[in-house]
């Protein structure tokens, strides 16, 4: 989304919408073997942890231990749900 600007860029534009496509198809495969708020919880958790590195890696974005404590809890959130 960063790349595209909003929207002003096409390339970028195009692969966000393929993108969130592939992901609903993923997140409706899953919701065959898994509980609907489980399966969402996965899909938002592991796109946050994921965004959260790509802005660190590609977008020199900072890296602080603020950060990664509170992305490990959403993690630990999403394992909590698994096992409630």
């Amino acid at each position: 989304m960063k790349l595209s600007e909003g929207f002003a860029y096409l390339q970028p534009s195009i692969f966000i919408f393929i993108f969130y496509i592939i992901s609903f198809i993923f997140l409706t495969f899953s919701l065959k073997k898994l509980e609907i708020g489980f399966a969402y919880a996965i899909w938002s958790a592991l796109g946050t942890l994921l965004i959260f590195m790509i802005g660190i890696l590609f977008f020199n974005e900072h890296f602080t231990l603020l950060k990664v404590i509170s992305v490990g809890m959403i993690l630990v959130g999403v394992m909590g749900l698994k096992q409630a």
